[in-house]
């Protein structure tokens, strides 16, 4: 019987990495509004992968960077792009709706297909070779967790904060320069690149910060594609859990017990 159980495990098993599935999102047929750089303005793609649409969300205010491409959101060869000033932020978060449910955006993904992954690209992460005081460069905050592929030589660097994983071009001192975007990275490319792959996740937020050292008075624009782009020596970045502070932990402790005395209090009243 316990061979029977086992062998039903197994296909069990076996179904479910089946039924897994994956998909990459093209966002060229994505609307754009006129101002993306407004908190609660909303971008619509529909059909970005088979059976399956995006709503991107500005979850603040920002200001453009002026000059190219004059849009806090532009359409970059199917992918999307943002651009924010010196010193400002963008903060991001894209939903990823079940096409074949209502209007196409009234439920996630995740809810009839709970084994799924998909991966954002995140181009053209550089910046502006510094003087001796002054630079510009892009940054990346994921807020959502996921694993974060960087390439093998990449110039950028990869920090854990409290609030995500911070990817930083910092003294990365170069200028890639695909503002309009690419289909394809070049091995220099990939080394401002990072992929970031969601499991079983429909919803993922991001910020895009254009950092600065001094004051260049510039603005930058960063790149997202939906997972199509690649890198060709990928290294996954593991981060260990933001450890709880001793007095959080502590607290924990001091609630756990007095509810134990409350369960014992209880006992002995009964």
């Amino acid at each position: 019987m316990i061979k029977n159980v086992m062998a039903a495990a197994a296909v069990s098993m076996l179904g479910t990495m089946a039924s897994a599935t994956s998909f990459t999102l093209d966002f060229s047929s994505a609307v754009i509004p006129p101002v993306f750089e407004n908190a609660g303005a909303e971008i619509f793609v529909d059909n970005a992968a088979a059976g399956v649409n995006v709503r991107i969300t500005s979850l603040n205010s920002w200001v453009q960077r002026q000059g190219f491409p004059n849009a806090g959101a532009y359409q970059a060869s199917g992918d999307l792009g943002l651009s924010a000033e010196e010193g400002d932020t963008a903060q991001v978060r894209i939903e990823v709706f079940d096409a074949l449910v209502g209007s196409g955006y009234d439920q996630l993904y995740s809810v009839n297909n709970p084994n799924f992954t998909w991966a954002l690209t995140f181009y053209d992460i550089d910046s502006e070779a510094p003087s001796a005081t002054n630079q510009n460069f892009d940054q990346f905050l994921l807020r959502t967790a996921g694993t974060l592929f960087l390439d093998a030589n990449t110039a950028l660097t990869s920090t854990a904060t409290g609030a995500g994983l911070i990817v930083s071009a910092e003294n990365a001192n170069f200028n890639v320069q695909t503002d309009t975007g690419v289909t394809s990275l070049t091995l220099d490319q990939q080394r401002y690149a990072a992929v970031y792959e969601l499991s079983n996740t429909a919803v993922m937020e991001f910020d895009y910060i254009v950092g600065a050292v001094g004051a260049t008075n510039a603005g930058r624009v960063g790149l997202i594609d939906g997972g199509t782009l690649t890198l060709d020596n990928p290294v996954p970045i593991n981060v260990a859990p933001v450890p709880l502070p001793a007095s959080v932990l502590l607290l924990g402790a001091g609630v756990a017990g007095l509810g134990l005395m409350r369960r014992r209090t209880a006992r002995q009243a009964a």
